[in-house]
């Protein structure tokens, strides 16, 4: 049977639970080709008390439980974070598998930071570096134009530094200028080949002035012949799947964490008592799009015919 669709049909059982949920919509970084408007702050109370009361509901029926914490950035309320990975665990029964994986540009995992999220099933990292300092830090400073780019660099480093089974993507956002110094820095830091680490080259999207011509394959080789871990764009977008749900922090139920104001993808809120109120007409929508790889895409392209 085909593997994307053993996939996406996995995506239909009621025994997995994947929230993605927006710990704050604020962010310390002005990246300068980030699509969010950081409009909505810190996930509210009642949101929280919504996810809880979701998980009451839900856990006894699940075999796992998967918590992504997302942004904006996340790690400007860590307790949050930490409030709901000891909930589930918490609540969870031993044959019961709890795991937490965030995204975040890293500027604030210190050591301490990392051990809690660590110490609490969070087991799985994404931070972006856009190459070498002056490239990186051109590209994402912080909100008040200050470099992020040693201060990332060294809590990957720390993080690394854990005796920990966890994973680590090193995401390179990428366009032809900054092609080269991506290179540069695959051949600058050696803590890239570490088994833990995988490497996720994305073009920019969102900014037709940003253009990626150059080849991907090209980084994709030269990462491999040093030895590096590739991690390739999923062929089956978790929009798609039918038990994966965006969480915002006003308690707004999405499916694409891209298209955020784009009517199509808000398809309900959480109320809370941990009830989803779902536009079960829109959830088919993503659910049966008929293109797992981009279920967005289909979508449009349908409302347009």
């Amino acid at each position: 049977m085909d593997k994307d669709f053993l996939t996406w049909l996995q995506g239909l059982n009621n025994d997995h639970l994947r929230l993605i949920i927006f710990v704050t919509e604020k962010c310390n970084f002005r990246c300068v080709y980030c699509y969010e408007t950081f409009e909505k702050g810190r996930i509210s109370d009642s949101v929280i008390s919504g996810i809880k009361n979701l998980l009451r509901k839900r856990l006894d029926e699940l075999k796992t439980l998967q918590l992504s914490f997302f942004g904006g950035e996340p790690l400007l309320h860590p307790d949050v974070i930490l409030d709901l990975m000891s909930f589930a665990i918490f609540h969870s029964r031993k044959d019961q598998i709890i795991q937490g994986d965030i995204t975040t540009n890293g500027y604030f995992m210190t050591p301490d930071v990392a051990r809690n999220l660590l110490e609490h099933n969070v087991n799985s990292f994404q931070i972006t570096v856009d190459g070498t300092q002056n490239w990186h830090d051109r590209l994402r400073p912080t909100a008040g134009g200050k470099p992020t780019f040693q201060k990332i660099v060294s809590n990957i480093k720390n993080l690394l530094s854990f005796d920990r089974d966890f994973s680590l993507i090193v995401r390179f956002n990428i366009y032809d200028e900054n092609y080269d110094s991506v290179i540069e820095f695959m051949e600058t830091y050696e803590f890239l080949s570490d088994p833990r680490v995988h490497l996720h080259f994305h073009p920019i999207f969102g900014n037709p002035h940003m253009r990626l011509t150059r080849s991907m394959e090209t980084l994709k080789e030269l990462a491999r012949k040093k030895g590096y871990k590739i991690m390739d764009i999923a062929s089956v977008c978790y929009a798609s799947l039918g038990n994966n749900f965006i969480i915002r922090s006003d308690g707004t139920i999405q499916k694409c964490t891209v298209a955020l104001d784009d009517p199509v993808n808000t398809i309900g809120h959480i109320a809370e008592d941990g009830t989803l109120h779902l536009n079960t007409e829109l959830l088919r929508k993503w659910v049966f799009s008929g293109n797992w790889a981009c279920p967005l895409k289909a979508i449009q392209q349908k409302a347009t015919a």
